[in-house]
């Protein structure tokens, strides 16, 4: 597992692994990846990193909207819905990043259809509403519920988060860029998202629409040509799968060879979505990363009476911190910094409905302590994060 990047800058080591000074209080309950941090002035510290280019991005698993959610958002006075308490107790760290990504894995096909939740999703718009007033600013679509509600459906989501400013990338209408890029201070960042399937729906599109309207993953190949396309195009390449067992604490041996062969194709980071559980996170010597599976950032499953013991799991989420930095001599962009925070799905029932909020974890908390500490299980180094307090390199 690698540490940190390093970039060299006239005879000294720099480090770019920070863990920064006003963070170390404000971020006090977050789970920091293994890193070797240089010990410098504050002066010097703010002088390095004003000569380097740098972007924050956030990442956090499904959004997912069952029937109790929708019914919980919903206002018996106005007969209108309203999200927004949903997303309240992370607004203020999503705000912080310069971009902030979700799965979105449901569809927002109107009032055409009923709204509903699984096993054929529709939601209504005030949830993507609500996902943009929390901070969020990219959205991946492709997923194994993109075609809950057909054709027009799927292209009715794309228009509603066009309408609301959201990027998004996975499923597009033909005309559309295959490959989402996003710049942020000069740093630009491909976005891949492809799903595994779509749940037997395939049917609702033709052999075409199901590449020019959605990217399914198949045997991977599509997306390591799109990897080799784009890579000179932009400074560091993102592969966002749908994909691997739902439930499951670990990778599939597939997940394993799918990723090894994007890496290869020259993938810098691959962060995965679908199995409702968070799994393991590897920071790879070669400075590339991935995250299988973060798990469920909203939804209504969790442990209750008549569900498997391993639903407990489904409570849990992460929001993923990535700092990229990009050395101006040599022009390439490494991850700089990673940071886990614990989410937890908090569902309390109100007398009339019930109410759901994802709430950061902490380990002093009675109600979210279990989910701090399954993530903590699935983060490298958090166990025994070694933070080194003076380094002296002479080159």
């Amino acid at each position: 597992m690698k540490r940190i990047g390093m970039m060299y800058l006239i005879g000294l080591l720099i480090i770019p692994g920070f863990i920064g000074f006003a963070q170390e209080t404000k971020e006090a309950d977050m789970l920091p990846f293994s890193a070797i941090v240089l010990s410098q002035n504050e002066n010097e510290l703010n002088q390095l990193m004003a000569w380097q280019e740098q972007a924050e991005f956030l990442f956090t698993g499904d959004m997912m909207f069952h029937m109790p959610q929708i019914e919980g958002a919903e206002s018996s006075e106005t007969e209108d819905y309203d999200f927004s308490y949903s997303f309240s107790a992370i607004e203020p760290l999503v705000a912080d990043v310069d971009v902030a990504v979700a799965n979105l894995e449901t569809t927002l096909a109107g009032e055409r259809l009923p709204y509903r939740g699984y096993p054929q999703f529709n939601t209504p718009d005030q949830a993507a509403l609500a996902i943009k007033a929390a901070g969020f600013d990219v959205l991946m679509t492709a997923n194994n519920h993109s075609v809950d509600s057909g054709r027009k459906g799927l292209l009715r989501t794309l228009s509603v988060l066009d309408d609301l400013g959201f990027q998004h990338t996975g499923t597009k209408s033909e005309e559309d860029d295959s490959v989402l890029i996003v710049e942020v201070n000069g740093i630009r960042v491909a976005m891949i998202n492809g799903t595994y399937g779509l749940n037997g729906l395939e049917s609702y599109l033709t052999a075409e629409e199901r590449v020019s309207l959605i990217r399914m993953i198949g045997d991977g190949s599509r997306i390591e040509s799109e990897i080799e396309a784009i890579k000179e195009e932009v400074d560091f390449v993102i592969v966002l799968p749908h994909w691997g067992q739902e439930y499951q604490r670990q990778p599939s041996n597939k997940q394993k060879g799918l990723a090894e062969n994007w890496f290869v194709a020259g993938a810098d980071a691959i962060i995965g979505s679908h199995p409702h559980v968070i799994q393991p996170m590897e920071w790879r010597e070669d400075g590339q990363f991935i995250a299988y599976s973060l798990g469920n950032a909203i939804s209504n499953q969790r442990e209750r009476p008549g569900k498997p013991a391993y639903w407990r799991f489904t409570e849990d989420g992460v929001l993923l911190f990535m700092t990229l930095v990009r050395n101006p001599w040599t022009g390439k962009t490494e991850i700089a910094d990673l940071r886990a925070q614990p989410t937890h799905v908090e569902r309390i029932w109100t007398g009339e409905k019930w109410s759901h909020r994802i709430v950061p974890a902490s380990p002093e908390d009675l109600i979210t302590s279990p989910s701090w500490e399954r993530t903590k299980e699935q983060v490298p180094g958090s166990q025994d994060s070694q933070k080194l307090s003076e380094i002296v390199m002479n080159v």
